[in-house]
């Protein structure tokens, strides 16, 4: 029961910060599809840069020295394609699964 309520209603989310030109096509694209992942907290502020668990940017944006050192750096393909939309997902995913176990052993 508690991986079921863990799934839709997760009590540890992933936080992304998108750092993307917002007048390049695929933006709403990558918005969209980070927005629906249960467990994500999506957000397009500089602010989000200094907690963030995942940085999406791309090649052309230099982020700011105030950025989570420890925060994860995905390069955004601006030709992205299924492949890297999944490589994406798997990140987030990854993230997603050691935030629950650290908040595991935290209880124990």
């Amino acid at each position: 029961m508690r991986q079921l309520i863990q799934q839709y209603r997760p009590a540890n989310r992933v936080k992304v910060a998108l750092v993307v030109e917002q007048d390049y096509l695929g933006y709403m694209d990558v918005l969209a599809a980070l927005d629906n992942i249960q467990y994500v907290d999506v957000s397009t502020s500089d602010e989000a840069l200094r907690d963030a668990d995942l940085v999406v940017t791309t090649a052309s944006i230099t982020l700011p020295d105030y950025t989570n050192p420890e925060a994860v750096p995905f390069v955004w393909r601006l030709n992205a394609n299924s492949d890297h939309y999944a490589r994406l997902y798997g990140i987030v995913h990854e993230l997603w699964i050691q935030k629950s176990h650290l908040e595991k052993s935290e209880l124990n």
